[in-house]
């Protein structure tokens, strides 16, 4: 019986931090090669795809829209109506795949940053002021402008604000986030706790609680679930379901390579004492296995279906 040498997780990660590298990402030089999984999936989960959008803004939108920039807002609405790449109108951070954006993770939403001109870089230069918005894959709802700090002294990330725009424009779009009776009001259940809405915001998001956001007609969102460490659930989840996937796919390509090699193999030869599995990945980013020692491809069913 041949050795079979294999490690699928270790190609698939190679596979990312190349992709994450060719992209120009910043990558930690002392990173374990499987992070680089979670980097990948982490970064694109904070990407917005290029394709056209339905472009819906609040009502008040124009009129807070801030002297000076109204053609930038023209821009990104023409740029998202076209299906034109608008992550230059992201922060920078976008380019560390290990940085968790707060605001996404918690209410999905993205800030904008709206300028005629772009740094060094290739971001769009940086506004005290920025544009808060929820992209879905059909739809882009503009909802808030805001300064990078509150009145109140606190961080517009977690203002209130861009929730209630949200719920004020289009509560329909945020159905499926909403939690009816969560007790808040119920002196039974969960008395009115004595924060406003804006501490009870600010309280829980920098704690990293799973709790619902209180607008201020008493509707509840949950909209995003986070782990203690603040990253997103989703995503933990999604990661951990790639990497079962392809050891699924390991595990069948190892099971059936001898008995595949053998076959086609010609007539008097025998397998080789060592068999190495290779998974490789062609133009359009198919997963598909190599045996190396013999250059056969392995049939193997689609990652897809496992």
């Amino acid at each position: 019986m041949p050795t079979i040498q294999s490690s699928f997780l270790d190609d698939l990660a190679s596979r990312h931090r190349d992709m994450l590298q060719r992209a120009g990402y910043k990558l930690p030089a002392n990173a374990v090669l499987r992070d680089f999984t979670d980097m990948y999936l982490n970064a694109r989960s904070r990407t917005i795809e290029p394709r056209p959008r339905r472009v819906h803004e609040a009502k008040d939108l124009a009129a807070t829209c801030p002297a000076g920039m109204e053609d930038a807002l023209s821009l990104f609405r023409a740029e998202l109506v076209a299906g034109e790449d608008v992550n230059a109108h992201l922060s920078r951070t976008l380019m560390d795949p290990e940085y968790t954006d707060a605001l996404l993770v918690s209410w999905d939403v993205h800030h904008f940053h709206l300028a005629l001109t772009k740094n060094p870089e290739g971001f769009v230069t940086g506004q005290k002021t920025v544009l808060f918005g929820r992209i879905t894959r059909d739809d882009a709802y503009l909802a808030y402008f805001g300064d990078h700090k509150r009145p109140d002294g606190g961080r517009m990330f977690k203002s209130i604000e861009i929730v209630e725009a949200l719920h004020r424009n289009w509560p329909e779009t945020l159905a499926e986030f909403r939690v009816e009776g969560y007790g808040f009001g119920d002196p039974e259940k969960n008395p009115e706790p004595t924060t406003t809405p804006q501490q009870w915001a600010d309280w829980t998001r920098s704690t990293n609680l799973n709790a619902p956001v209180r607008t201020s007609d008493g509707t509840h969102y949950l909209i995003g679930a986070r782990m203690t460490s603040g990253t997103s659930l989703d995503l933990r989840i999604h990661i951990d379901d790639w990497r079962r996937r392809y050891r699924r796919l390991e595990e069948h390509a190892r099971a059936t390579v001898e008995a595949q090699v053998s076959a086609r193999l010609p007539i008097g030869t025998g397998v080789p004492s060592e068999l190495r599995l290779r998974l490789l990945f062609d133009e359009d980013g198919k997963p598909y296995v190599q045996e190396e020692a013999t250059g056969l491809l392995i049939d193997v069913p689609s990652v897809d279906d496992l």
